[in-house]
């Protein structure tokens, strides 16, 4: 995961291959602010359920939902190619 970095512009988030081939240039992946509290806990080293428990408290949501959302931007990260 140390290939790809998480940045924030024009009041966004872009997930960045930072290790991509320039003749093929792939865009960066736009993330919004739930799964950039994912991919950083991610980062850190946290489970799903950690992560889960974590943005119930957050948006007072309940953790089977946001369990179902984390394996919905999982799936996209790896589409992306971040291999988790």
């Amino acid at each position: 995961m140390d290939r790809f970095q998480l940045r924030k512009a024009a009041g966004e988030y872009w997930l960045v291959d930072m290790e991509q081939n320039p003749f093929e240039y792939k865009n960066p992946l736009s993330v919004n602010e739930v799964g950039a509290y994912i991919w950083e806990g991610l980062q850190e080293g946290l489970n799903k359920g950690q992560i889960a428990g974590r943005l119930s408290k957050e948006y007072e949501v309940e953790e089977g939902v946001i369990l179902q959302d984390i394996d919905v931007f999982l799936g996209q990260l790896a589409k992306f190619g971040v291999n988790i």
